[in-house]
């Protein structure tokens, strides 16, 4: 009983840990436009908002690193991820324009990425 127990801690149930990395992302960025449009409206309120985001945040990051049991592959994925995330929205959203060097490095990151959840 105790095996199923942790095994269930550790699957959550039916959903696949990989797919963590998604909330993870988007509450990191949601914390992150919290915390930023608070700091233009001197509101201390976002501050809390944000806190309780990051805590959320906190959690998913432990089940990561309790399924994977290596800091280095959860933050390169997780840090590549952002990135990428951060670079749509600044193409997309703010029309930032990025040249071919730029996009080589998204490339590699992607490869990175790749490799880093590659498992033999």
């Amino acid at each position: 009983m105790e095996n199923y127990i942790n095994n269930f801690r550790l699957n959550i149930g039916i959903i696949h840990m990989e797919y963590l990395f998604l909330p993870l992302i988007l509450f990191e960025l949601l914390g992150d436009f919290t915390l930023y449009k608070g700091s233009r409206k001197d509101e201390y309120i976002y501050i809390l908002y944000a806190i309780i985001i990051y805590s959320i945040n906190i959690i998913i990051y432990f089940y990561l690193l309790k399924y994977y049991k290596n800091l280095a592959i959860v933050n390169g994925i997780w840090q590549g991820l952002m990135l990428f995330m951060i670079t749509m929205i600044s193409i997309f959203y703010f029309k930032d324009e990025f040249e071919y060097n730029h996009i080589m490095g998204l490339m590699f990151i992607f490869i990175g990425i790749f490799l880093l959840n590659y498992k033999s």
